[in-house]
């Protein structure tokens, strides 16, 4: 018996088989190809590259240039900023919205120019220069501030269709590569569209509700406004989904389970409703084994490992109706790790082993149990025990008492008052049974 769940990538999978079976519940997963790093995205208005040339050779070994640090770099390379770009890809000038249409994230996408004076000789083939580039939303207050990154980004700068030099844009930062030396005065424009998965504002942003939005590239910055609205995660049934994750060195792959319906019921006080799930729902009555095959196409595997697990718990609102029903914007700033490394057991499994093996040694072992095997084929065979879903993912695995009490500590109590958290947590005491998980969120896994 198991589930098989789709990634969220190209990659296909089998059927879904029927359940009702009681035991382990199985999240399978499928041979994965991992093709190397990040595509690459270049600016709309590119044209057919040729090599700048230059009428000098380096006179020196390739020099690193920090904007941020430097003088000299901050009064030869200018930056302009003309807007925000949403993931419609229309830039947002000056004195707008930055905010995504109806959602509660903030727009990552960014139109930018920069100018090198280079008439010293200053800079040479080969050098690098890094200027400063990041989003930041501040409360109308002033008293939370929020940096964020903008949407990852690499590709050619160009000028009068002459290559400038190769930039990436990553961790708050252009970094650009020259390619050739620049003759005199060469600018050039960046357009780069947003993401549909731009950042989400943390817990006391949100709360403030209204603020301005700013993008810095060097010395400029473009600011609009933001003015959010609750967006709530709408009552639906449990669902387990896999993700990959891939960099130039390293990949990964997860699991997580969210059970949205369960987690409003808990938090309005429906007994009922959460005793039903509790009873009824196909994951509620086994722990939740992860089970993915992966297969490495090309490179060199060093090591397998796994990580911590995780735990997401939400800010809480009241909806048109004055129930409580938890937001999509995290409580807390950072990933909540659940399951530390050294809790966790490694299970060695014959390597003839079923999945449905696998599952049945991982769930007698209890949440954490996990193994990593390599198959003949020159796959792996990565599996992982997370739980149970409704016994074991409380609040109570962090020893602060109250669901409320673990809102308040990261201030992310949003606009609810302290009779209406004491409220909260006498719905969740009423709703949870035995095993009260307070404001479930989700829980995953990644090796």
């Amino acid at each position: 018996m198991g589930v098989r769940m789709a990634l969220m990538n190209e990659w296909s999978v089998g059927q879904m088989p029927k359940l009702g079976l009681k035991g382990p519940t199985v999240l399978l997963g499928v041979t994965m190809t991992v093709l190397g790093i990040m595509p690459v995205v270049r600016a709309a208005e590119q044209d057919k590259v040729t090599m700048m040339v230059a009428p000098n050779v380096a006179t020196r070994d390739p020099k690193n240039w920090d904007w941020s640090t430097d003088n000299l770099v901050a009064r030869t390379v200018t930056t302009t900023v003309s807007g925000a770009v949403n993931a419609a890809g229309t830039v947002l000038p000056a004195g707008t919205s930055f905010v995504q249409v109806a959602d509660a994230r903030i727009v990552n996408g960014f139109a930018v120019g920069l100018t090198i004076d280079n008439t010293t000789g200053q800079y040479q083939a080969g050098d690098t220069i890094t200027i400063p580039l990041y989003g930041e939303m501040i409360s109308d207050n002033t008293v939370n501030r929020q940096r964020y990154d903008l949407v990852r980004a690499n590709g050619v700068l160009q000028h009068d269709k002459q290559m400038i030099g190769a930039y990436e844009v990553v961790g708050q930062a252009l970094r650009l590569t020259l390619q050739a030396t620049p003759i005199g005065r060469v600018d050039s424009h960046l357009t780069i569209t947003g993401s549909t998965a731009a950042p989400l504002p943390e817990a006391p942003i949100w709360a403030a509700k209204t603020g301005s939005a700013r993008i810095v590239f060097g010395q400029t910055e473009v600011v609009g406004h933001f003015a959010f609205a609750s967006r709530f995660q709408t009552d639906a049934p449990g669902v387990a989904t896999q993700h990959i994750f891939t960099k130039s060195d390293q990949m990964g792959v997860g699991s997580y389970y969210q059970d949205d319906g369960y987690m409003n019921a808990l938090l309005r006080g429906d007994a009922t409703k959460t005793a039903q799930i509790r009873e009824n729902d196909q994951f509620a009555t086994s722990d939740l084994v992860q089970i993915q095959q992966v297969k490495i196409e090309a490179g060199t595997v060093l090591s397998v490992n796994s990580s911590s697990g995780y735990s997401t718990y939400y800010v809480v609102d009241k909806n048109k109706n004055g129930d409580y029903q938890a937001t999509v914007i995290s409580a807390t700033t950072r990933q909540m790790n659940t399951e530390p490394t050294y809790a966790q057991t490694f299970v060695t499994i014959d390597g003839a082993a079923s999945d449905e093996t696998i599952a049945r040694e991982l769930a007698r072992n209890g949440r954490g149990a996990y193994t990593t095997r390599l198959n003949d084929d020159g796959s792996y065979t990565l599996a992982y025990n997370m739980g149970n879903p409704y016994t074991e993912w409380g609040i109570d695995n962090f020893h602060d008492g109250s669901f409320s009490t673990f809102l308040q500590q990261h201030q992310a109590t949003g606009a609810l008052t302290l009779a209406d958290l004491k409220q909260l947590d006498a719905n969740i005491g009423r709703a949870g049974g035995d095993h009260p998980s307070e404001g479930t969120g989700s829980h995953g896994h990644q090796f």
